[in-house]
């Protein structure tokens, strides 16, 4: 079982703890996995990179930054981890050759490990007060809703960054000046094997078919949205999108997988759950009434009467024209209304989009 916390790393809970001189291990040369290493770096940690392929460009970046890189077959990981003696692992790529060794070396030493992505919730700090999060997942279409989710907040006039999933790293979002006030995250399955440590303030799972393997980012589901029912073992990992979730969770109510592990998250007290579906919408809903999307998920009125957000028409010209594409953006609009983004904005934001 994955070690989260020690002595040590209980206490690097902010930008601006005691990291100067704390022995890391990131795993991963990737994009995210240099993103990682420069943040320590920055913090002032001794960072040794392991991975299984060549550093290339980032090789030479790691080490003007200071890290140590080193290139390793997979039986050579536990002994390097084990002469480097590191108080925290970082993974940064989880479905990489040689992570699950990781992790088992980790554990067998008794060393927390972190994702990446928890990595940078305890150091959101940098600038004062952290963004709040709005994390995504599903087997399809988290990169285009993480989209649609970011843009609608940019409307409202937010200061937001699309990360994670499809979109830069959110470490870089973290140390970047423009101090935004949301990252919409969007996360894979494994992402979320290895993540249990944020507090998002809304959250979505889009849609999920154990058919498809439950690391893969692009399962297969029909042009209404509805997915087949799955062994729960596989599909697990996906409720931990929900876990500690403040206001809303967003659900897909064609999915009954994603129902059922939503009715087994532990979110915050008073988190509301709301779905959305092409069908019309129920109270705590968003779907269609004939050619009109529509909430019934937030208003005062909601269990009279529902608010128009956008027409079918206006989507097919902006080239969101299919079934999924609709459903992207219900899911997106769900999660820009928990952080109180007026229909009007969600209107404004379509009408940014290019035109066909």
């Amino acid at each position: 079982m994955r070690i989260r916390n020690s002595a040590t790393t209980a206490t690097l809970a902010s930008w601006n703890a005691a990291w100067s001189g704390v022995k890391v291990a990131v795993f991963g040369v990737s994009e995210r996995g240099f993103a990682a290493a420069d943040t320590l770096a920055e913090l002032g940690a001794e960072v040794l990179v392991l991975a299984p392929e060549p550093g290339g460009e980032r090789e030479r970046l790691l080490a003007v930054i200071g890290a140590t890189f080193k290139q390793l077959q997979i039986t050579e990981i536990a002994p390097q981890l084990a002469a480097f003696a590191p108080q925290l692992v970082v993974v940064a790529d989880s479905e990489q050759p040689g992570a699950t060794e990781v992790l088992r070396a980790a554990q067998n030493s008794q060393v927390p490990v972190w994702s990446d992505i928890e990595l940078a919730w305890h150091v959101g700090d940098k600038f004062g007060v952290a963004a709040q999060w709005i994390c995504v997942s599903g087997q399809q279409d988290v990169a285009a809703t993480v989209e649609l989710t970011a843009r609608m907040l940019l409307a409202a006039g937010r200061r937001v960054a699309p990360v994670g999933l499809s979109a830069p790293p959110v470490l870089d979002a973290v140390r970047d000046p423009a101090r935004f006030e949301f990252f919409v995250v969007g996360l894979s399955g494994a992402d979320l094997r290895l993540l249990d440590g944020i507090h998002p303030v809304a959250s979505a799972l889009l849609s999920v078919d154990a058919a498809a393997g439950a690391g893969d980012a692009a399962g297969a589901e029909d042009s209404t949205g509805v997915t087949s029912a799955a062994p729960a073992t596989e599909l697990e990992p996906y409720g931990n999108v929900y876990t500690n979730t403040k206001l809303a969770c967003i659900y897909n109510r064609h999915s009954l997988a994603t129902e059922k592990l939503l009715a087994a998250a532990d979110v915050a007290e008073g988190c509301r759950a709301v779905s959305f579906g092409l069908d019309t919408p129920p109270l705590a809903g968003l779907g269609l009434v004939e050619d009109v999307l529509a909430d019934r998920g937030y208003h005062a009125e909601r269990r009279n009467s529902a608010l128009e957000l956008a027409t079918l028409s206006e989507l097919a010209s902006r080239n969101l024209a299919t079934p999924q594409d609709v459903a992207n953006f219900l899911a997106a609009a769900a999660l820009a209304r928990a952080c109180e983004v007026s229909p009007a904005a969600i209107a404004a934001a379509l009408t940014q989009l290019p035109e066909v």
